[in-house]
């Protein structure tokens, strides 16, 4: 049995690159617009909400496996006397929700709709697939409206983006183009028992 050595090259979309993407695309494509400090990635610590109540707040919520793990070989690409390498790949579906918040209602609904209409275009489609990202679409938009710290109600209309992205791993493979056999016959070695 061959010992696999550990993974010494993982290439995925990396997590700064999915943040960066969908900030990108949120702040393309919020209606009515919002600027880039207006667009908060939650769940980090320090990080605190501008003054203002029209913002746009994502986060991860969810992360899903799809399928069974794809491995493949390529023994034409190895050089002779060499170990190949073995590619372990597995589609990772996450979800993000995004908080459209607004002083107005209609201004923190559009901005929603407009996010969950364009994450079920073509448009949305080649915007992630340029960053090895795939939408694979948008929830129904919901009215999550709430008081905040002020004690006041703060507009909160919400939608969940749903994205994929293929997690890829490789890692040495000892492998081997010839092998010397010695045959016996097997009842000599192995005799039957009476």
């Amino acid at each position: 049995m061959p010992n696999f050595p550990a993974p010494e090259n993982p290439n995925y979309t990396t997590w700064p690159a999915v943040i960066s993407a969908v900030q990108a695309f949120l702040y393309k494509y919020a209606v009515p617009a919002v600027t880039k400090d207006q667009i908060i990635c939650g769940n980090f610590n320090r990080a605190a909400l501008p003054d203002t109540d029209e913002l746009i707040l994502y986060y991860p919520i969810r992360f899903e496996r799809h399928g069974t793990n794809i491995e493949t070989f390529d023994a034409a690409a190895v050089q002779p006397g060499q170990d190949g390498a073995l590619t372990t790949q597995t589609l990772i579906e996450f979800v993000m929700q995004v908080d459209c918040y607004s002083h107005d209602a209609m201004t923190a609904m559009q901005r929603a709709q407009a996010i969950e209409t364009i994450a079920r275009s073509y448009s949305a489609v080649q915007f992630f697939n340029a960053r090895n990202i795939s939408c694979l679409y948008a929830s129904d938009v919901r009215d999550l409206t709430g008081p905040l710290d002020a004690e006041q109600y703060v507009w909160r209309f919400m939608t969940e983006l749903h994205l994929s992205f293929w997690a890829q791993i490789s890692q040495g493979l000892p492998w081997f183009e010839a092998t010397t056999l010695e045959l016996k016959n097997v009842d000599v070695v192995f005799p039957p028992l009476d």
